[in-house]
């Protein structure tokens, strides 16, 4: 697709673009990403709770009380074992739980139960067309809507998770993201949208991956990411259609403190099956900022280098003036990571 041109003028500065009104606000993502929205932290780094320990009473108990005391238990514990040893073995009866299945209220350790489904990763084929990108009535980088044309391609159906990303990481010795402490995500966040990845920690999971498989994997271009968001030619605003349902996405109006299991949302499926392509994280792209043909904006020279991240977050509106939508877009320095950013990767359709 033709790019813009720079502006010629390189004397514009950003204070400049910033004061112009029909600029874009290329803060939002990092005002929408700061640290005062974080992502709760998980409980196993919350403090103790539990009361101190009592001072030692005083010794006032004689020798020969402790010992008879000591004795009494022993004997209960062993009385009792015997009589647990005899029920079990009698009369052996099959389990009430499969195997293999935890029990819906077993505790888990670490405060967050384990997800009850998760979607098994996999690439869904997507046909080439042409489709108008874009829209009216959203915030300038949207706009105009134009055709394109897009080649066919396969796209994993949600984002790469922790456990794929941990394969990766065991096998390379790549450097694991901060904020697991280690080669493996913290406990029970293995179908978790792997985040805090640079645009670079992408490209080298494709790479892995690629030849672990013996084809080539790649992060999509924005023009692929929104082609099957929208179901291509059907052009749809969110995944599902034209008109926002609520309970379909992992966005502000759901209230969550937390990340989502990827695929959680079945019913925000795209045209051919791809999941979570609006809220829980934003998407790495392999596109760099530019405005639309048409578009009389031009790029600020410190961003033309940045990369286009697409679908939205948690922290996400659904609705109004930049409403999270298929054709959302924005941009951002390829080195950032944060807890809110993660990608998933495309196939070209080649034999």
């Amino acid at each position: 697709m033709e790019r813009d041109k720079p502006a010629e003028d390189p004397t514009v500065t950003q204070a400049d673009a910033d004061a112009n009104d029909d600029t874009v606000d290329h803060q939002r993502l990092a005002r929408l990403l700061a640290r005062s929205e974080q992502i709760e932290s998980s409980p196993l780094f919350a403090p103790s709770l539990s009361p101190p320990r009592s001072a030692e009473a005083p010794r006032n108990k004689s020798s020969l009380a402790i010992i008879m005391a000591a004795a009494i238990v022993g004997f209960v514990v062993l009385v009792g074992g015997l009589v647990g040893y005899f029920f079990m073995y009698k009369s052996p009866t099959k389990s009430s739980i499969t195997p293999g299945v935890s029990p819906s209220n077993s505790p888990n350790p670490m405060g967050n139960n384990p997800p009850p489904t998760w979607t098994k990763p996999e690439l869904i084929a997507v046909p080439g067309g042409t489709f108008h990108m874009g829209r009216t009535g959203g915030p300038v980088q949207e706009g105009p809507p134009h055709p394109v044309t897009v080649a066919s391609f396969a796209m994993d159906n949600t984002e790469v998770t922790n456990a794929e990303y941990a394969d990766f990481v065991r096998d390379t010795g790549y450097a694991p993201p901060n904020h697991w402490g280690g080669n493996s995500p913290v406990g029970h966040q293995e179908h978790l949208p792997v985040v805090n990845v640079s645009i670079e920690d992408a490209k080298a999971f494709a790479a892995w991956r690629s030849k672990r498989d013996g084809v080539t994997y790649r992060l999509p271009t924005e023009e692929e990411w929104e082609y099957a968001a929208r179901g291509g030619e059907q052009g749809n605003l969110y995944p599902w259609g034209n008109s926002w349902i609520a309970g379909r996405a992992a966005t502000r109006d759901a209230g969550l403190a937390s990340l989502k299991p990827v695929g959680s949302y079945p019913d925000g499926k795209a045209r051919w099956g791809h999941l979570d392509m609006i809220g829980n994280v934003w998407e790495w792209t392999s596109s760099k900022p530019s405005f639309y043909q048409g578009s009389d904006l031009t790029v600020p020279p410190a961003q033309e280098n940045w990369s286009i991240i697409r679908g939205g977050s948690l922290k996400s509106d659904p609705l109004g003036e930049k409403a999270i939508t298929n054709a959302y877009r924005d941009w951002i320095e390829p080195t950032i990571k944060n807890e809110l950013l993660g990608f998933r990767l495309v196939r070209e359709n080649k034999q």
